[in-house]
């Protein structure tokens, strides 16, 4: 065997297991497309509400991460996603939490305790956002809250 077929060989090897792994993606069904909408719904409000700054901004955080969270609970999730569901919600409730934590340390005026809950709010918003892109969410996952495509 040549140096030329065994390097052919090892190519399609590993084209045939990079196509194996994409065969596990999440599928674009009804749930995903829905799913995306709300998310990419819920990303915009985030982008509005942020133009206020401040606590007003954490105020606003935490009522659209619950609507967030309704909606998706609406939805019925394909057996085989529940877990990753289940994950985005958990990583919304945290967002929730420290939302709230952050909008009553800004408004009391304690600069140091705001700083040390944003980063744990931007912690939980990272958390948020690995979920998403485990849920198969692509646009949405693509799509940061500086840049959010119109629809």
């Amino acid at each position: 065997m040549s140096i030329a077929t065994i390097l052919a060989l090892a190519i399609a090897v590993i084209g045939f297991v990079a196509l194996a792994a994409d065969d596990d993606s999440v599928p674009r069904d009804h749930y995903t497309l829905a799913a995306e909408r709300i998310c990419l719904q819920a990303k915009r409000q985030i982008v509005a509400a942020g133009e206020d700054g401040g606590s007003a901004y954490a105020r606003q955080l935490v009522p659209i991460t619950v609507s967030w969270r309704e909606a998706l609970g609406e939805l019925r999730p394909p057996a085989d996603r529940s877990e990753k569901v289940s994950d985005l919600d958990l990583a919304l409730r945290e967002v929730e939490l420290e939302a709230a934590a952050l909008a009553r340390a800004s408004e009391a005026g304690d600069r140091a305790r705001t700083l040390a809950i944003a980063r744990r709010t931007d912690l939980a918003s990272a958390e948020v956002e690995e979920a998403i892109a485990t849920l198969g969410l692509s646009e949405c996952a693509g799509a940061t809250l500086g840049f959010l495509p119109e629809k």
